[in-house]
C-alpha cells in the first residue's frame, strides 16, 4: 500500500484583514452632485434663450415631427402691415374688402392686392379695440381704445364724424350686431352687458354724441345695461337672434333676448373663457379657453348645455423653452359654411379644427405674438388673422 499524501497547508490571511459579510459603503461625492445640478440649470437657461430666439418657421419644423402634431402652414397668401395690436379683422359682406382695426384706426384693404382702400375715420391715435359690421353691411360699430366710446360709422358716408356711444364705467372691448341688425351688443372692462337699439343709432344725426347710461325719452337710448359678475371676454348672438352668449371669467352665460334673463350658465372645471361664437346652424356654442392645459376650446350643445366636444390639443412646445402653452386661446370663429372652427392662440398660431368634432386639421403659423382677432371670408375660402405684432394675414383653405 502506498503512503497517504500529506494535506495542503491552510491558507493564512494577511495580518489585519477581517472577514466581513457587509460591503464597504462609499460616501457621496457632494462636489459632483453640486456640479451636476449647476450644469442642469445652465443647460435649461441656454435652451430657453435658444428657443426664444429661434425663428417661428424653424420651431414649426421641429414641432411638425413631434407626436400629436398636424401640418403647419407658415406661408399666408398675403400679409398686410398694420400698426400695433390688431384687435379687429372683419370681411365686408361682399368679400371684396377686409376691415382692419389697429392702433392707427380703421382701414379697409383689398384682400386681393393688400392695398388700402379707405381710412374710415381718424381716431386721434387712440386706436380700435373692437369692430362689428351689421348684417346689411351698411353700418359699422367701432369701440375706441382708452376712450370708453363706441362710434357708429355709416358705410355710405364713412368720412363723416360718426355718432358716438359713451359709457363712464370703462372700455368696451367686444361688439356684435343681432342677425336682424336691430340690436348692438357690447361689453368689456365694465361689469355690464350693454344692449343698444341699433335702429335708432343709425337714424341718429351723424356727429351727435349721447350718453348711453341715461334713459332718454326718445328712441335714441340704451335698451339695457345688465350687471355681471366680471368683465366681458366675448359676446355673440345665436343665428335666430333668440339667444345671446356672454363670456365672463369662468362662465359662459346664455341669455334670452326677449327677457334678457340668464337661461343657462356653462362652465368647465379649471377653465377661463375668452371669445365665443355660435355655429351657423345654431346647434353648438364654442368658447376659447384661456388658461387650460387640456383644450384650447370647448363647444356645448345649445339645447342641452352638454359638452359637444373639447377641441383637440395640438403639439407646439407645451409651454417649455419659452414657447407659450399651446392651449391658451383668445378668440374663436366658425366658417360661414359650418365646416371649420378657427381657434386663435397666444403662441401666434391659429388652429383649424372640424366644426362638428373638434378634431385638429392644421395649424396656421402667423408669428410669435398672440393672435387677437380671427375671421372668415363670406365664401369660407379665406381665413384672416390679426396679431399683436401688427400683422394681418390672409390664408387660403
Amino acid at each position: 500500500m502506498s503512503a497517504p499524501r500529506p494535506s495542503a497547508p491552510a491558507r493564512r490571511r494577511p495580518p489585519g484583514s477581517r472577514k466581513s459579510s457587509k460591503s464597504k459603503t462609499r460616501k457621496p461625492d457632494y462636489g459632483l452632485i453640486i456640479a451636476g445640478v449647476i450644469g442642469c440649470i445652465v443647460g435649461t437657461i441656454v435652451l430657453f434663450y435658444v428657443a426664444r430666439s429661434m425663428p417661428a418657421k424653424a420651431r414649426s419644423g421641429i414641432v411638425a415631427g413631434l407626436p400629436n402634431s398636424v401640418p403647419i402652414v407658415t406661408s399666408p397668401r398675403r400679409t398686410i402691415d398694420g400698426t400695433g395690436d390688431v384687435h379687429a379683422v372683419v370681411f365686408q359682406a361682399d368679400g371684396k374688402g377686409v376691415l382692419v382695426g389697429d392702433r392707427a384706426g380703421l382701414t379697409e384693404y383689398d384682400p386681393a392686392t393688400g392695398a388700402a382702400v379707405t381710412r374710415a375715420f381718424p381716431l386721434s391715435g387712440k386706436g380700435v379695440r373692437a369692430a362689428a359690421l351689421s348684417p346689411s353691411g351698411k353700418t359699422l360699430a367701432v369701440a375706441l381704445a382708452y376712450t370708453k366710446t363706441v362710434r357708429i360709422v355709416h358705410a355710405a358716408n364713412d368720412s363723416v364724424d360718426p355718432s358716438s356711444l359713451t359709457d363712464a364705467a370703462g372700455e368696451v372691448e367686444h361688439l356684435t350686431f343681432s342677425p336682424d341688425g336691430r340690436l348692438l351688443l357690447g361689453g368689456g372692462v365694465p361689469k355690464k352687458l350693454f344692449v343698444w337699439d341699433a335702429e335708432s343709432l343709425i337714424e341718429e344725426e351723424p356727429g351727435r354724441v349721447f350718453d348711453t347710461t341715461a334713459a332718454a325719452k326718445s328712441r335714441k337710448r340704451l335698451v339695457r345695461a345688465i350687471p355681471l359678475e366680471g368683465s366681458v371676454r366675448g359676446v355673440a348672438f345665436s343665428p335666430d337672434g333668440r339667444l345671446a352668449a356672454v363670456s365672463v371669467g369662468r362662465k359662459v352665460l346664455l341669455l334670452d333676448t326677449g327677457t334678457w334673463l340668464v337661461v343657462r350658465a356653462l362652465a368647465e372645471p379649471k377653465m377661463e373663457f375668452g371669445g365665443v361664437a355660435f355655429s351657423p346652424d345654431g346647434k353648438n356654442l364654442a368658447a376659447a379657453v384661456r388658461d387650460s392645459d387640456a383644450t384650447p376650446a370647448v363647444a356645448w350643445e345649445v339645447t342641452t348645455g352638454k359638452v359637444a366636444y373639447r377641441a383637440e390639443r395640438l403639439t407646439a412646445g407645451g409651454g417649455r423653452f419659452g414657447i407659450p402653452p399651446t392651449s391658451t386661446a383668445e378668440q374663436v370663429a366658425y366658417s360661414p359654411n359650418g365646416d371649420h372652427l378657427a381657434v386663435a392662440r397666444a403662441d401666434g398660431m391659429v388652429a383649424l379644427t372640424e366644426a362638428k368634432s373638434g378634431k385638429a386639421r392644421r395649424l396656421l403659423q402667423a408669428g410669435d405674438r398672440a393672435i387677437l382677432s380671427v375671421g372668415f371670408s363670406p365664401d369660407s375660402r379665406t381665413v384672416v388673422t390679426g396679431s399683436a405684432d401688427g400683422s394681418v394675414k390672409l390664408w387660403d383653405l
